[in-house]
């Protein structure tokens, strides 16, 4: 599968050193306010969490209430419904195709109407500035909230509302906006420590087979109450 085979070139979290550029951030956001598209999609920070992902499995955002979050882990693609998830994440590739590396639950509305003027736009500034392996294109969603990522190794990484006091130490999402005239960008997505403070904890997926368990290991990490 084309997104399993993007995600395995990923860069890993451990190894990310590289950031956007604000000259870049500034840049893009013109692109997405100049195409209308900027309450919509955002950019990326492009990263792995997992190495090697078998070929056969996908990154699969599952959305949980009680708080409010995302648990996002390798997936089998046979227990995946294709009509009832989408791609959050792209990647550019060869022949300016956007890849999917990252999917969420549930469907996408609002994004038909987007013009193949934005894509190449988009594609041909992230090409001249050398930015494929550090760009992608993300769906934004129906909230714009800050949202803070932790790690837990193959338990996978969970995104929570970032208005908690969380201690985030490297911005991975950004949204556009326009005010008045004037295009800015502003981080809405975090990587965060846990109280052992590091962003990753390596621990066995086994530990985490269901939601339940997944919040039990939160709590312990005191990222939840």
């Amino acid at each position: 599968m084309d997104s399993t085979k993007a995600y395995n070139t990923l860069t890993s979290s451990e190894e990310l050193h590289s950031e956007i550029p604000s000259v870049h951030l500034q840049g893009l956001a013109a692109i997405f306010v100049k195409h209308g598209v900027h309450d919509r999609l955002g950019v990326h920070l492009i990263h792995s969490h997992h190495a090697n992902m078998s070929t056969d499995f996908v990154m699969l955002g599952h959305n949980f209430t009680d708080p409010s979050g995302c648990w996002i882990k390798p997936t089998a693609l046979e227990e995946v419904n294709l009509a009832e998830v989408h791609g959050h994440v792209f990647m550019l590739v060869e022949e300016d195709r956007f890849v999917a590396y990252e999917y969420v639950e549930g469907r996408v509305n609002g994004l038909s109407n987007i013009k193949p003027g934005f894509f190449k736009d988009f594609a041909a500034y992230v090409r001249s500035n050398n930015l494929g392996d550090t760009v992608g294109l993300e769906i934004l969603g129906q909230t714009a909230q800050d949202m803070a990522e932790f790690d837990f190794g193959d338990c996978g990484t969970v995104m929570l509302n970032g208005q908690h006091h969380y201690t985030p130490f490297r911005t991975t999402g950004w949204a556009f906006s326009c005010n008045e005239g004037v295009t800015s960008f502003k981080g809405r997505e975090t990587h965060t420590k846990t109280k052992v403070t590091t962003h990753k904890v390596f621990l066995d997926g086994k530990l985490a087979p269901d939601v339940p368990a997944l919040k039990a290991i939160l709590r312990n990490f005191n990222v939840i109450g």
